[in-house]
């Protein structure tokens, strides 16, 4: 996992992005789908009505702030560097991260990931499709590319686990929380 991080910094450094931003938005994962312009792609469904957006820095910037806020919808401008993660906006370090994720051993001979392993870079109903059952250089591609799905992700995770993230803002601590402690008050 530390070298295929690596290697995803390592090829977005190389590829010469457009800079890019992302914003959290207090809407619904279908809403973000319907209103987005072309630009911007909903690009993390965080909960029932919080949405990570990415798109290019000039498009994000351009997202109706005050109509939203009129709305009475939560905005807040997520600081990732000058990068639109996991939307359209990083294919192009795509075959670079490919390339190098496919000469780390590890990820270099696919292998099948546990049962334990709930994946929100693919839908639920495509967990049993081979692709996303392996543990690859592919799947990897496709986490850092895709949309990530962790409301969808977060109804499958057992009672009484624990749950690292590993990131650098505590986006999801909201939404982990929050889902917690509806399982203990509705159970």
């Amino acid at each position: 996992m530390v070298l295929a991080a690596y290697w995803r910094g390592k090829s977005i450094e190389d590829s010469n992005l457009e800079t890019g931003a992302m914003a959290l938005l207090g809407i619904t994962w279908c809403r973000a789908n319907k209103c987005c312009p072309k630009h911007i792609f909903p690009s993390c469904h965080n909960d029932e009505d919080s949405v990570t957006v990415s798109g290019p820095k000039y498009s994000v910037k351009e997202v109706p702030v005050d109509a939203l806020i009129a709305k009475s919808v939560f905005v807040r401008e997520v600081d990732r560097c000058g990068y639109a993660f996991h939307s359209q906006c990083v294919l192009s370090a795509v075959g670079k991260l490919q390339t190098s994720l496919g000469k780390v051993i590890h990820i270099h001979i696919p292998k099948p990931r546990t049962s334990r392993w709930i994946s929100s870079c693919y839908p639920k109903q495509k967990w049993e499709e081979p692709s996303a059952k392996l543990v690859a250089a592919f799947y990897f591609v496709k986490s850092f590319a895709s949309p990530v799905l962790f409301h969808e992700a977060l109804h499958h995770i057992p009672k009484d686990v624990v749950v690292i993230e590993i990131v650098p803002h505590q986006l999801l601590q909201r939404v982990i929380g929050t889902d917690a402690e509806y399982e203990k008050q509705c159970g």
